[in-house]
């Protein structure tokens, strides 16, 4: 038998130990460990900049949210993941449910006086939402719908202006304008006596290929929650949860590729979703929700997405899905639930596919009568209900290889339109249309009842229990930078539309 040398076994045992799990373990672990089960590290961006190819992340939950501290403006952290695993091993990073805060405590010493003997301080303060803060027509204070502020571990109020502000101790102002955030200091209080704790910090970026990061939540991130950027092919985003971003929930740029499974965003400031760059993505049993200024989807520069037994609901007063710039979307037994006051859709260029989708409570689903629309849409065995003013408006010029409808369902009275003015029935438009509802029931009255059937015998959507009990249990999540709550009595989803809005 031949024999091997000391260093050749020594050699052939290398790659045995690089793939054991590097550990993170925010209560017991420090940096300066080795990673070990025994002798975890402290800080999952430790682990990040450490991880071997290949090479598994595990973190231990806790119950203590993993933080950064306060880096100073604009020079926010977050967990890049770069190295990557391969088609045969891909690298897991395993949150266990773990939960990842942005929010991080601010120094006295960062905040400004504004005046002598006044009580407001200021801190720049400039995060990353950049269709609310680069668009004139944004108001000059932080949404309402997303809180940020916290002091001593409550929520502190948001205020709309400096006048409001002086009345209000305890309170925050963001002057957007000036990119930065006044805080009004509570009588007989130093700023060392109170813990100010505001988004500085962000979450994961898949910048690798086959990557797979399941079962994390994320808070407060100054920027997106679940990122890919750069070359990453095949990532895996699972069970994955984003709430209070400041930017997006999730977020997808360049040529990379990534998979969402039964993941959620709710109350993001800017969008649930926004891909740019040929990015290509899928969401499958992904919910998104109460989302404070854009679109709950927002996609341009040629990004492409499919939806599948995905649920969009409760957004902003904007459209629930933007299609710009030559990017297309695809959506599938999905349910997207809008106001009467919007479209469904805004679109210029690319396309938007609907098979066997539910289209609940919106002005139209989008209006094409516009020379400057080249985008094209499709929709088939699709149930149409509670829309104000119509189905579809087409160009005065119609141009059918742009539109494919077949096989839809129609609430009674709804009409298609071309130009501003003639109407058109459904049943002379869209092959095989009916008017009639069917019986919809259960959460929004939004779901098909009676036996199920497959999507080729159907119009409509029937959404997996798991999207639902996603949605009653994260959109009534209360966060701080301690954790996550749930109100004992939390209000259930109401089939009452008004009670929506």
């Amino acid at each position: 038998m031949k024999k091997i040398s000391f260093l050749t076994a020594l050699f052939l045992l290398v790659p045995l130990f690089a793939e054991e799990s590097l550990w993170v373990d925010n209560l017991k672990g420090s940096d300066a460990n080795p990673g070990t089960e025994a002798a975890p590290l402290a800080t999952i961006e430790k682990a990040c900049s450490i991880v071997k190819k290949s090479q598994k992340i595990t973190v231990v939950n806790t119950g203590k949210p993993y933080s950064l501290p306060y880096g100073g403006f604009n020079k926010a952290r977050g967990l890049r993941l770069t190295r990557g695993g391969t088609a045969d091993k891909p690298q897991i990073i395993e949150g266990n449910g773990a939960v990842i805060s942005g929010f991080a405590p601010i120094p006295a010493s960062c905040w400004t006086r504004e005046q002598e003997k006044t009580n407001i301080f200021s801190l720049p303060f400039w995060p990353m939402v950049n269709s609310y803060r680069n668009t004139s027509s944004a108001p000059n204070f932080w949404p309402d719908g997303t809180p940020v502020w916290f002091v001593d571990n409550a929520a502190a109020p948001n205020c709309h202006s400096l006048a409001e502000l002086e009345k209000t101790p305890g309170g925050f102002w963001w002057n957007k304008k000036e990119k930065r955030v006044l805080f009004a200091l509570p009588a007989g209080k130093n700023l060392n006596d109170l813990r100010i704790e505001l988004p500085a910090n962000y979450g994961f970026y898949l910048q690798a290929d086959h990557i797979i990061v399941r079962n994390f939540i994320i808070i407060g991130s100054w920027n997106d929650g679940f990122d890919s950027a750069g070359r990453g092919q095949h990532g895996l985003y699972q069970n994955c949860v984003a709430l209070n971003s400041c930017g997006q929930g999730f977020s997808a740029h360049d040529a990379t590729s990534v998979t969402y499974e039964d993941c959620v965003a709710v109350r993001c400031v800017a969008s649930s979703v926004c891909n740019i760059n040929l990015s290509r993505t899928v969401y499958k049993r992904c919910v998104f929700a109460r989302n404070s200024w854009e679109a709950a989807v927002h996609f341009y520069d040629d990004a492409d997405a499919l939806f599948e037994e995905c649920l969009i609901v409760d957004t902003c007063p904007a459209e629930l899905v933007w299609l710009l710039d030559r990017s297309s979307a695809a959506f599938v037994d999905s349910i997207l639930i809008g106001n009467p006051d919007a479209n469904l859709f805004r679109m210029v260029g690319g396309s938007a596919a609907l098979l066997n989708c539910t289209l609940l409570r919106a002005r139209g689903v989008m209006n094409f009568n516009n020379p400057g629309i080249s985008a094209g849409m499709s929709i088939r065995r699709s149930v149409f209900n509670q829309f104000s003013r119509y189905a579809v408006k087409f160009p005065t010029n119609f141009y059918s290889r742009r539109f494919a409808f077949a096989e839809n369902c129609y609430m009674p009275g709804l009409h298609h339109f071309k130009g501003d003015a003639q109407a058109l029935e459904p049943t002379r438009f869209d092959r095989n249309s009916r008017i009639g509802l069917p019986q919809l029931g259960g959460r929004f009255k939004a779901e098909l009842t009676g036996p199920g059937k497959p999507r080729s015998k159907r119009a409509g959507a029937i959404l997996p229990d798991s999207v639902w009990l996603n949605y009653e249990k994260w959109s009534n999540a209360v966060i701080t930078p301690k954790g996550i709550t749930f109100p004992e009595h939390a209000e259930q989803p109401s089939s009452n539309p008004e009670k929506q809005k």
